[in-house]
């Protein structure tokens, strides 16, 4: 049976909320704080609220219309079962209403009491006399049709709502008619003013009306006004012409929204708290876009050169590029209160093209004296997944010798276009740029990108290599992946050396490609290049790690 719900008209309430900075005057941060716990607070109440009686109106509703169901299925039954009766009254001979006829008429009545009073007579349209069981009755006397509802599907059956005295009283009764073959005949479908499955303490918040025809009022249940409902629930009959409604009261929406009242404040205070939770995320995510935006524009991102040692050569041989941000005051913002927002934004492929475009002006002094120096640039894995970054290359490649490139990729991040990206390293390593795996050990790629990848340096990170001061005795996995490197042919770099003894013990295990504190903390460009220019070939990694040390300490402050 098809079901409308149509909800009565309610007046919505719009929560404003106010996001700004509060001033000195006004009471500042603690006043601002005070206002947005306030909102969080009404914000909660009237989440509650909404949702307290959203849930309730959605449980008075399914009550109803289950209301609604019992009763088209009790009148349902009663019509089905009159419209059986007929057809088996129409098999009897009582085309004179006699006595035997009467008796017949009776016993029939007694075998179907679900349906009602029975009249009858032979189909002879002159005739206006029925036959029932107290004998014969002319209709047309004491009664007259005040509605009529033709079945389409039964072209012999017809519904008739006839008034009619009954006791010395006018009343008014659904009849089925029956244009048999025999005879026509006729029964009273009796439809009380109560019924049983309704209970009694709901009726003044319930309205259940059924209709012949949509217009004829058959049954009314309950005390409940059109303007103290809230909604209304319509349904019609399957087989029959006859349309019900019920009515969904508003008082008893708001007592029950009361009673669960109690239960949804903590999820109104738990929802209103993740929205502002979630809309001061996209606030500060916003803010970040557009700051990065401006730093963009102004060239505030910028690269602090690490060198890069060959401690048994006694040389450096390249250096780590590391993005920082130096803002017009000269104030440096600490690479951790930026990178990881960065990387996850859309800014990272013009910012990572920025820098590479900064490295022939600022590093052409030693990218000339040395052509075999490597600048090692850090890539995020969704670079690698895009055409992007490859395509600018090849323009790029026409005014910088792309061999004294080379891209590190971190294992911090995944890499979840495996293909993708090895189709693009194979576009970067035809331009002479070589391809690091940096953080080896710490993150999701581990061997896989070592299997799947044309790697062709393995950096091994601070963690193990501190192994080497905390348990020299013990450094199981830094051993493993000095062994893996040399295994597979890669080039090995050593990240976070921080002491001479740790480049003495891994110059002794073959790694004297190191990185680190030792030799000096990442530098500015011009500071870089000064550093390069007041360096000196050492003959031993021991000597090579002291003076380095001394050399840092002045370089740097």
């Amino acid at each position: 049976m098809p079901r409308t719900i149509q909800p009565s008209t309610v007046q919505p309430s719009t929560v404003h909320q106010a996001n700004g900075a509060a001033s000195v005057n006004s009471g500042g941060p603690h006043r601002h704080s005070a206002l947005m716990w306030l909102g969080l607070v009404l914000g909660a109440v009237l989440v509650t609220a909404t949702v307290s009686i959203g849930y309730a109106y959605w449980q008075i509703a399914r009550e109803v219309d289950e209301d609604l169901t019992q009763l088209i299925s009790f009148i349902d039954t009663r019509l089905q079962t009159a419209e059986r009766s007929l057809l088996e009254l129409d098999k009897l001979e009582l085309e004179l209403c006699d006595s035997p006829a009467i008796e017949r008429l009776t016993e029939f009545a007694f075998e179907h009491p679900a349906s009602g009073i029975f009249l009858t007579r032979p189909n002879d349209e002159h005739a206006k006399v029925f036959c029932t069981i107290h004998g014969q009755v002319s209709p047309l006397q004491h009664s007259r049709v005040l509605a009529r509802a033709p079945l389409a599907d039964k072209p012999q059956f017809e519904l008739l709502i006839v008034e009619h005295l009954w006791s010395g009283r006018l009343r008014s009764d659904l009849f089925l008619d029956y244009h048999g073959e025999r005879q026509y005949n006729s029964v009273q479908i009796p439809l009380t003013d109560s019924f049983a499955f309704f209970e009694d303490d709901n009726d003044r918040e319930r309205r259940v009306v059924s209709r012949l025809a949509g217009e004829y009022e058959l049954t009314r249940q309950g005390e409940l006004s059109e303007a103290a409902q809230w909604g209304q629930i319509s349904s019609e009959s399957q087989g029959w012409p006859i349309q019900y409604e019920a009515g969904i009261g508003g008082n008893r929406v708001l007592h029950e929204a009361m009673i669960s009242l109690p239960f949804w404040l903590p999820v109104g205070l738990l929802t209103v708290g993740l929205f502002g939770y979630v809309l001061r995320l996209r606030e500060e995510v916003t803010a970040h876009h557009f700051r990065f935006h401006r730093a963009l524009d102004r060239k505030e991102f910028v690269g602090y050169f690490q060198p890069l040692v060959d401690v048994r050569a006694g040389k450096i041989v390249g250096c780590e590029v590391l993005l920082r941000w130096r803002k017009a005051n000269g104030a440096v913002i600490p690479p951790g209160h930026f990178i990881p927002e960065l990387e996850r934004s859309s800014l990272i492929q013009p910012v990572t093209q920025q820098l590479l475009t900064s490295l022939g002006p600022q590093l052409d002094e030693i990218l000339a004296a040395d052509p075999l120096f490597r600048c090692g640039v850090n890539l995020v894995p969704a670079q690698l997944e895009q055409p992007a970054l490859g395509d600018w290359l090849v323009d790029f490649s026409k005014t910088f010798d792309c061999r004294q490139l080379a891209f590190e990729i971190t294992e911090r991040l995944p890499i979840t276009d495996m293909e993708a990206a090895k189709h693009e390293l194979k576009r970067i390593k035809a331009l002479g740029i070589e391809i690091e795996l940096d953080d080896a050990g710490t993150g999701y790629g581990g061997a896989a990108y070592l299997q799947e990848l044309t790697i062709d340096v393995l950096k091994i990170d601070k963690l193990f290599v501190d192994t080497l001061v905390h348990s020299p005795a013990h450094t199981p996995v830094l051993d493993a992946y000095i062994r893996l490197g040399q295994s597979l042919g890669l080039k090995i770099i050593a990240e976070g050396v921080e002491t001479e003894a740790q480049s003495q013990a891994l110059l002794s295990r073959g790694v004297s490609l190191q990185q680190g504190y030792l030799f000096a903390r990442p530098l500015p460009a011009a500071e870089f290049v000064a550093f390069y220019r007041g360096w000196r070939p050492q003959l031993s990694g021991s000597e090579l790690s002291s003076v380095s040390a001394v050399r840092a300490k002045k370089v740097l402050p």
